[in-house]
């Protein structure tokens, strides 16, 4: 009989914690997430779109059509084991345009060894980079 009542405790507390999940899931909305570039000033900014570096990871062209912000990444930087990316000046942006290229120059400091590893990647139709 005791295992019953223990049983039967146990299930009504279970139906009662599911039962306060569920309302509290219905009751909420979830906040749309803000993109990782809508707090930045744009690297570069060539006609209407503007474009993002993200560290040693990506460069991100942002086109705005009609108020309506879409983002596409237009370059996967390669992964380099233990060369970071230091942080960029803020006056000196690595991401140039010269009216017919985007360049992006980078500085990889491999560890231990100090020093910076310049690597270069340009695009005319912000689609195919070359790697310098």
């Amino acid at each position: 009989m005791k295992i019953q009542k223990s049983l039967c405790l146990i299930f009504s507390c279970f139906v009662f914690i599911t039962a306060c999940d569920a309302a509290k899931k219905g009751n909420s909305e979830p906040l749309p997430a803000e993109p990782w570039w809508a707090s930045l000033e744009p690297d570069v900014v060539i006609d209407n779109d503007k474009f993002y570096l993200n560290g040693c990871d990506s460069v991100a062209r942002v086109i705005n059509n009609n108020g309506d912000n879409t983002a596409h990444v237009i370059l996967q930087i390669p992964f380099r084991l233990l060369t970071p990316c230091p942080q960029q000046q803020e006056n000196n942006s690595p991401l140039q345009f010269d009216g017919t290229y985007l360049t992006l120059t980078l500085c990889r400091t491999t560890i231990s060894a100090g020093g910076c590893s310049e690597e270069r990647y340009r695009t005319r139709d912000f689609e195919n980079w070359q790697d310098q």
